[in-house]
Order: C-alpha cells, then structure tokens, then sequence
C-alpha cells in the first residue's frame, strides 16, 4: 500500500477552516472550548507522521479504516462550518467533532 496523505490534508483542512471562522466571526466565552481543541489539533498536526505511523504499524488495513474514520470526521468539522446558522450550535457541534478527530488521531500516533 501507498502512504495516505490524504488523512493529514483532510485534518489540516478542518484546522485550517475553523481558523477562518474564527477569522470571520466575532466569537465569546462560548467559543472557548474549540479555541482550545483548534490549538489541541495543532499539536496533533505536528505529530501526525502518516510514513512512521504506517511502517509500525502491524495491520494496514485497519489502519486505512482508522485514517478514513478521520478523514470522515474531519469532513463533518468542514461540514458544519459551512453551513453556519447558528453560531453557538455550531461551535458545539465543531467542538464534539474535534474530540472525535482528536482521540482517533492519538490512536494511532506512534
């Protein structure tokens, strides 16, 4: 198999999209929790080596389907954020789909 860089494009691509709301959009206290976990995927982003992650890992199959769980989960971040209505509910919604990209992705950190 090839390495997938496309788990990490699509992560970065979640990051990226939430800085823009934040750029975008005036937020309060109630924005604070996915300040936190933006900065928390940041981290993750820097250590998120799809080639090392791949050679130790003993099942790449498996693995392929954990990149594509992040990968959907990274989808729904960018999903939310388009279709912004309402800004609390949207945070609380980008905030549960970065908890879920953010444990997926400690899974497989070597």
């Amino acid at each position: 198999m090839t390495t997938d860089n496309t788990v990490y494009d699509s992560v970065e691509n979640a990051y990226n999209k939430i800085q823009e709301f934040f750029d975008n959009y005036q937020f309060g206290a109630e924005h604070s929790a996915m300040i936190l976990k933006h900065e928390e995927l940041a981290d993750l982003l820097d250590l998120l080596d799809i080639l090392a992650i791949e050679e130790q890992s003993n099942n790449l199959n498996e693995l392929h389907e954990k990149f594509k769980d992040i990968k959907e989960a990274s989808a729904k971040v960018v999903e939310e954020l388009n279709d912004v209505i309402d800004y609390i509910a949207t945070a609380a919604k980008v905030v549960s789909g970065l908890d879920k990209i953010l444990s997926k992705v400690t899974e497989i950190i070597v």
